[in-house]
This record gives C-alpha cells, structure tokens and sequence, in this order.
C-alpha cells in the first residue's frame, strides 16, 4: 500500500484549482502521475470514500476531495459510515 501517494494526491486534489480541472476532465489520466496499488486507484475513480478511510487517508483529506466530486457534507459522513 502507498497511503503517502494516496494522501499525496488528494492534497494536490484539494489545494490547486488547475489540477482539480484536469482531475475533473480525465481522473485515470492524472492518477497516473502517483504510485498507486490497484486498489488505491480502484477506490479513487470510484470515489470510495469508505475503502479510503479505512485504508488510512486522513478524513480532513477526504471531506474537500468528496465535495470536489460533487457529494454533500451529509453525503460524505454516510459513505464514510459505509451507509451509502
């Protein structure tokens, strides 16, 4: 598991408009640029905010990555509780 490469990339994710505006355009191609597991990347592009925490990403790192892909704060929190 690389959880730094994950956490990396939502930083990135959450702090820099213009790389928002790539990741929006064509997730797979900008995950490209991090060394990901399958899975990690797997959990990326299906936005699985659940398999994220529970691999170790910070919820801090999430909550502005989930409203980046558009889902609420009470989304979030279900998905997050795996209620989703």
């Amino acid at each position: 598991m690389s959880l730094y490469q994950v956490q990396k990339f939502l930083f990135d994710a959450n702090r820099d408009r213009e790389f928002q505006a790539r990741y929006l355009a064509d997730p797979a191609a900008v995950l490209q640029g991090y060394v990901l597991t399958d899975l990690e990347r797997r959990s990326l592009l299906d936005k699985d905010i659940r398999a994220l925490y529970v691999m170790g990403a910070d919820g801090l790192l999430l909550l502005p990555f989930a409203q980046l892909n558009g889902f609420s704060i009470a989304d979030y929190k279900a998905r997050l509780a795996g209620l989703d």
